[in-house]
């Protein structure tokens, strides 16, 4: 938790410290990630056992989870939860991260009907509204070392990407106690 505290206080990502699951470690720290809340939001939770758990394959444990708009170009692309795992990969590789694991939800909402159409007695036949797309990544992994701030800037570089920007970022850590 001190790596985190040392973070530089510059990023397009907001983070705050949030109430951690339960019974998952002996020690469990949860920060939540706004890149403004109608772009991308997520949780980033470090998972801490001395006793090294064998499922882990050591004693720190990251669960990471980030949503998304996406617009109707990535939502096309077939394969982009793919392309997105596989870029995560190598940057978890990067940071010598292992254990990996992820799901991946692309969703399409799809819009019929129309309120005001029923008021008029008209009848409505199509949408008036646009499909609008998303993308959540839920994904864990076994931290290299106790000291997490690599793996905090990996996730946030995540969220930035499936957010659609494209910059180098830097790692703010707001009123983290």
């Amino acid at each position: 938790m001190e790596s985190l505290q040392d973070a530089n206080k510059t990023s397009s990502i907001r983070l705050v410290e949030c109430e951690p699951p339960k019974k998952l470690a002996k020690h469990i720290v949860g920060i939540e990630g706004y890149l403004d809340p109608d772009i991308a939001t997520g949780r980033f939770v470090v998972l801490y056992d001395p006793l090294k758990r064998d499922l882990w394959g050591d004693s720190t444990r990251i669960l990471a989870y980030t949503e998304a708009d996406l617009d109707t170009k990535m939502y096309k692309q077939c394969d982009y939860a793919s392309q997105i795992w596989a870029h995560y990969l190598k940057e978890l590789e990067k940071i010598k991260a292992h254990h990996a694991t992820s799901t991946i939800t692309v969703t399409s909402d799809n819009y019929y009907g129309d309120i005001g159409a029923l008021d008029l007695g008209v009848p409505s036949i199509g949408s008036t509204q646009e499909a609008s797309h998303g993308i959540e990544i839920r994904a864990s992994w076994t931290a290299a070392s106790t000291s997490v701030l690599t793996d905090l800037q990996v996730w946030e570089k995540m969220m930035l990407q499936i957010a659609g920007v494209k910059r180098d970022i830097k790692i703010a850590l707001a009123e983290l106690v």
